[in-house]
């Protein structure tokens, strides 16, 4: 499904100036962040699954859609509140978060499987962007192990991805409260956006449909299956 969608509103559209906003559903997780830039734009990130759920355990899946109606009036309603925008065909996309989540059996070990897939797939020590987990200690000295609990890769050859691949029970601070949980992500930068869709200049009302979520979906398990697959 979808998760964390990346948008950018130009300055000249917003009416109401601030540097930086949150909204957050009644459990307290973060589904709208805006924040300006140095350039007098905004940056907003809205988490799709945030809004209806109590997290993004899960993503924003096409069994979801039958609240996109419900999503983007929140969405419409707190950019007005916040920047003073109600018109989201005034807002383009940047960037949107496809993904799967895989549980593993609590006899295996899940940050194992975090490790061979970063070593799959950075391939050198200056690709290395991991989020690091260091844990252990000893009456007599302290033991430090270095766990990668995630990582992002280089974007692809084709500039239309990068893969993020991370523990998302720790991430969300619910290991132990939930199965051990691989999340395996795609990031679409907008020539992805723009492949997946067959559009140009995407907006953020163009992905807010089901049609745009079938496409970009698709798109994801095409490209697990095409490139990310074979070299595991």
């Amino acid at each position: 499904g979808l998760d964390a969608i990346t948008v950018l509103a130009s300055g000249k559209n917003v009416t109401k100036k601030i540097e930086h906003e949150e909204r957050r559903n009644k459990e307290g997780r973060l589904y709208l962040e805006v924040k300006k830039t140095n350039k007098g734009d905004y940056v907003i990130v809205v988490v799709l699954p945030s809004i209806i759920n109590p997290t993004n355990a899960t993503g924003f899946s096409m069994l979801d859609a039958i609240k996109l109606d419900l999503v983007t009036e929140t969405v419409r309603t707190d950019l007005e509140t916040i920047l003073g925008v109600s018109d989201l065909s005034c807002l383009a996309v940047k960037s949107v978060e496809v993904n799967a989540n895989k549980a593993v059996s609590r006899k295996a070990n899940a940050d194992v499987i975090v490790e061979f897939l970063a070593r799959v797939y950075l391939s050198s020590n200056k690709h290395l962007q991991t989020i690091l987990h260091v844990h252990g200690k000893n009456i007599h000295k302290t033991i430090k192990k270095a766990v990668i609990d995630g990582f992002k890769s280089p974007r692809d050859s084709s500039g239309r991805w990068y893969l993020k691949t991370y523990r998302k029970d720790r991430q969300l601070e619910l290991e132990g409260k939930m199965p051990p949980t691989v999340r395996l992500e795609l990031i679409y930068t907008k020539r992805g956006i723009v492949q997946a869709l067959g559009k140009c200049n995407t907006t953020l009302i163009d992905v807010l449909t089901t049609e745009a979520m079938q496409k970009l979906i698709q798109r994801y398990i095409v490209d697990v299956k095409q490139a990310i697959l074979p070299p595991i």
